[in-house]
């Protein structure tokens, strides 16, 4: 049998308002997620928010010993917020539903694999009549997906058990005068600190020493606090200097 693969790389939080991300990091996402394809195995159906370079997937069929125009893929049209993201209007158009209904059938899908089970996959998979796949729906309904997709959420459940977690010496930071006074904490200069919004991936070093730039700690930009600047890449990946 076959598999519905769905690339919904990241949850509706982060699609407007304080959480929305930059549009050139919603196409890079919209990139990235195409990497699903290598799950995939002849019969699969595959939903992405845009269509992979077709160089890519000929090396994924010759890598994976894929048959020709395997797997099918599916891109949504666009919705209210565009077309860079799975987001859950796109999931949810009438013509796309109807036509991944007809599809599943004819090739007999009886799995799903998302890339993150939230509310908007569980309402996708009973429109297409395949909800009794998954098991214990009610918590990501509510939604619980976009709970333990909190990093501040998985440090503060382990904290209220008296349960340690990684990195000791962390702490979560739920408003801006937190802010302040942990950054008022004086930094040694053989130290670090590296700086994360929820819910995101974006990171940024804090360092008073120099630090090879990209950064092997996989933040995405470096605060200097001796030069006073701000290193990252640019559109193109090469590395940029913003003074502060």
């Amino acid at each position: 049998m076959s598999q519905l693969i769905i690339g919904n790389q990241l949850t509706e939080e982060t699609a407007e308002g304080e959480g929305a991300l930059p549009s050139e990091y919603r196409r890079f996402l919209s990139v990235i997620s195409h990497r699903m394809v290598w799950f995939a195995q002849d019969g699969d159906v595959l939903v992405l928010p845009s269509r992979p370079d077709e160089g890519f997937l000929a090396y994924v069929r010759r890598v994976n010993g894929l048959a020709e125009g395997e797997p099918l893929i599916l891109v949504p049209p666009p919705g209210r917020q565009g077309a860079e993201l799975l987001y859950d209007d796109r999931l949810a158009a009438p013509e796309f539903v109807a036509g991944l209904r007809t599809l599943i059938a004819e090739r007999g899908v009886d799995r799903v694999f998302p890339f993150h089970l939230d509310a908007a996959i569980l309402r996708l998979a009973r429109e297409i009549g395949l909800a009794g796949l998954f098991g214990g729906v009610a918590f990501p309904a509510e939604p619980g997906g976009e709970l333990v997709n909190s990093a501040a959420a998985f440090r503060a459940a382990p904290a209220g058990n008296a349960v340690p977690s990684l990195p000791a010496a962390g702490r979560g930071l739920f408003n801006k005068a937190d802010g302040r006074i942990a950054g008022s904490i004086p930094l040694p200069a053989s130290a670090r600190r590296v700086v994360g919004e929820d819910h995101q991936t974006a990171r940024v070093l804090i360092s008073r020493n120099r630090v090879p730039w990209p950064s092997s700690t996989g933040a995405q930009a470096l605060l200097d606090v001796r030069v006073r600047a701000v290193f990252g890449p640019d559109a193109d990946g090469g590395p940029t200097r913003t003074e502060v």
